[in-house]
Formats: C-alpha cells, sequence, structure tokens
C-alpha cells in the first residue's frame, strides 16, 4: 500500500512565530486555514461571520462533536493567502486590518 503525503503549505513563512490556543468549537466541519471568531462570553468559537470577529486560524482538518469539543488554533503568524478559509466572508482583502491587529498576516 502505497501512502500519498500531500503538504499544506499552510505557513507562509516563519518571520514571526506562530502562537496556538487550544479552545472550544461549535459543532461541524473544519478545515485546516479556516477563519474562527471567539464569544468571550461562552468561551466558544465558531466559523467566521464577519471581518472584524476574527480571532484565529485553524490548525488541521477537524470535526468537532459530542466526543470532540476542542481544538488548537494559530493566533498569529504569517499565513498563505490560497490556504485560507472563510465561507462567509466574500473577498479576503476585507479581513486583513482585522487579522493585522492580531498579528495574522496572509502573503
Amino acid at each position: 500500500m502505497k501512502e500519498t503525503i500531500e503538504v499544506s503549505n499552510l505557513k507562509y513563512s516563519y518571520e514571526i512565530a506562530f502562537l496556538t490556543e487550544r479552545i472550544k468549537l461549535e459543532a461541524g466541519e473544519y478545515k485546516a486555514g479556516e477563519l474562527v471568531e471567539f464569544n468571550n462570553l461562552t468561551k466558544t468559537g465558531k466559523k467566521l461571520s464577519s471581518a472584524e470577529k476574527i480571532y484565529g486560524v485553524i490548525c488541521e482538518n477537524i470535526t468537532i462533536d459530542t466526543e470532540t469539543t476542542h481544538t488548537e488554533i494559530y493566533l498569529q503568524g504569517i499565513f498563505n493567502k490560497n490556504k485560507i478559509v472563510a465561507e462567509n466572508i466574500s473577498d479576503l482583502e476585507t479581513i486583513k486590518d482585522a487579522a493585522r491587529k492580531l498579528n495574522i498576516f496572509f502573503k
């Protein structure tokens, strides 16, 4: 059996450190590179709904359900803009300003 290994290249460069945090997420399918927001009252993250709510970037493909409720996200870093997933945002350019304030950059 032949194993195929695919490099995702989510990380664009190491000019600044990649900082991670483990957070609880709403149930659903999340892809590596997907942008998320975080509700400080409920202490739960979900898929990004608007640019100004950006909190972080999903590290790896994951399904959040009753057994798996938490995952690691990147809080800062420089990311490959072609690997970023933001289903509810039509243009990545609209996120840049809010992301820069968090040390999240897209190249």
